[in-house]
């Protein structure tokens, strides 16, 4: 079989920035397993203390001065985020190293701290349900901080070989998921930052939002399914049936946020961009709008759920 060549392509850049990028996917694909994995572990906590008479379960207060200074450590940890991100997106690869390396430590900072927090607990493990849970949440979030740590100084080094260039558009995908700020707490503050600035909610009504429906839907249903499972038992003695309106609380969030995705499918402004970010955009919201829908749907059943079943079936 002869191939007959098209175009050279040889010259073309081996990497790219953003949703370009295959890695800024895979990222934003482990931030919402890792976002899933621990908002089922803080819904039991929550679960575990609705159950019990008295909460904290047989021990006194934890002391917070551990999980203060590793909170402050994650929260600063922010600024040397972005600012790597930017001096990648600019190619500028020696800042590019010298941030990496500096993220690298900050990553182990907390883990150092984290050795102090387990005793500041001040209950064991083994001891009743609220030692399971809480040393279970604090040992799900040092996995987590441990296993970014590793992605970091993989990225450190790589910055320091022949594919430098190209490790530095993956760290600009690793901000999103960085040692020093978990997902969760990186993800917060952007997003703080982000509807802080004047104008970006009409922009957001006026253009749309691709990823809205995906966000909003499966937050939204997790948010629901974890009050309802929390308040089950104490709806069955209350004679008030509140995981209804959870839920349709919940399916108006995730029905608002399809409905950016669908405004975004049909913006017109696509023109305006390269038209392989306007595929992708448009793409990502065709996805939103289809999650988003079936997310809305599952609510609306788990209001119709919330107005026949009590609670006291458990």
């Amino acid at each position: 079989m002869r191939h007959r060549p098209v175009a050279d392509v040889s010259h073309l850049p081996t990497y790219d920035f953003g949703s370009a990028s295959p890695m800024w996917w895979g990222t934003l694909a482990f931030i919402a397993l890792e976002a899933t994995g621990f908002a089922l572990a803080i819904g039991t906590y929550f679960y575990l203390a609705v159950l019990a008479r008295h909460w904290p379960i047989g021990a006194p207060a934890p002391d917070l001065l551990p999980g203060t200074a590793v909170l402050i450590i994650l929260v600063a940890s922010v600024v040397p985020n972005h600012l790597i991100e930017f001096w990648a997106r600019r190619q500028d690869l020696a800042k590019v190293r010298l941030g990496m390396v500096v993220m690298s430590v900050v990553g182990i900072l907390p883990l150092i701290v984290r050795i102090w927090e387990f005793p500041a607990l001040r209950i064991s493990w083994d001891q009743n349900a609220y030692g399971s849970i809480v040393w279970f949440l604090l040992g799900l979030h040092t996995t987590h901080l441990l296993t970014d740590v590793g992605d970091t100084i993989v990225l450190a080094v790589l910055m320091f070989t022949q594919k430098g260039k190209a490790a530095a558009a993956s760290a600009t995908s690793r901000t999103m998921r960085s040692t020093g700020t978990s997902s969760s707490s990186h993800g917060s503050c952007s997003i703080l930052l982000s509807i802080g600035l004047r104008g970006c909610e009409m922009q957001a009504i006026r253009t749309g939002v691709s990823w809205a429906g995906l966000v909003s839907g499966s937050v939204a249903w997790a948010i629901a399914l974890q009050l309802d499972y929390s308040i089950a038992s104490w709806q069955c003695h209350a004679g008030f049936r509140p995981t209804a309106l959870f839920s349709l609380l919940g399916a108006a969030v995730a029905l608002a946020g399809t409905l950016l995705s669908w405004h975004a499918v049909h913006d017109r402004g696509h023109g305006t961009i390269p038209p392989r970010k306007a595929r992708t955009r448009a793409f990502l919201a065709r996805t939103s709008v289809g999650i988003g829908a079936l997310f809305t749907l599952i609510l609306l059943a788990q209001v119709v759920a919330g107005l026949i079943f009590s609670g006291c079936e458990l």
